[in-house]
């Protein structure tokens, strides 16, 4: 997995990594390396002080005992939900700014945080993308999201439950935020004379639900 070699002639530490564990964008995050950067899978790093060289060897450790909760590359899958909000025959989507649906419009959601229920996740989710807030209720849709890497091995592995949502106060006004670039409510018919990206499984979803309104 990994091999990281001290060089004792030297003031710095070069640790060399063969897979990568977290991409720059995820900054922050539990499992985060800092420096490690998703190029073509050889990873180098200088440790700059002693406490990151603390911080980065527990990181690794706790990667390899699978204790981390790394999005690119997991140990095991991640669950993460959805919030499927329609109101006028309207669905809010969002425009995501990070893999693994970067660039598509989406039902808004996210990983589900330790000690979250599924309908707490969703209602801060989509406060934090949207900026609406919402009640969440029973559960819409429940897919798997696999993505592999031009490798053939998994980069994201996804359990999501989408859950029903409803707005809880009077304004359905919503502002991008988080990881959304854009946020917007739309027609079925919109989304299909548009030429607006839309991933597979919102589709799948949409054209299931807009049928029974």
């Amino acid at each position: 997995m990994f091999l990281c070699v001290p060089v004792l002639a030297f003031p710095k530490l070069l640790c060399r990594v063969a897979r990568v564990i977290i991409p720059d964008w995820e900054r922050g995050g539990n499992g985060y390396i800092p420096n490690c950067i998703n190029i073509n899978g050889n990873h180098q790093w200088d440790y700059s002080s002693e406490d990151t060289q603390l911080f980065c060897s527990d990181t690794i450790a706790k990667y390899n005992m699978g204790m981390t909760t790394s999005r690119i590359y997991p140990k095991t899958p991640r669950i993460a939900v959805g919030g499927v909000v329609i109101q006028a025959q309207k669905v809010l989507l969002v425009l995501r700014a990070n893999p693994p649906a970067k660039g598509e419009w989406a039902i808004p959601g996210g990983s589900v945080n330790l000690g979250e229920t599924l309908q707490t996740a969703v209602e801060r989710e989509l406060l934090e993308e949207t900026g609406l807030v919402v009640k969440a209720g029973e559960v819409a849709y429940l897919f798997d999201s696999i993505h592999y890497d031009d490798r053939g091995q998994i980069a994201y592995h996804y359990v999501i439950i989408d859950l029903f949502a409803e707005p809880a106060t009077s304004s359905l006004t919503v502002t991008a935020g988080d990881d959304a670039l854009d946020v917007g409510w739309f027609t079925l018919s919109e989304l299909h004379q548009s030429a607006l990206p839309v991933s597979e499984t919102t589709k799948t979803l949409l054209q299931k639900l807009m049928r029974n309104l």
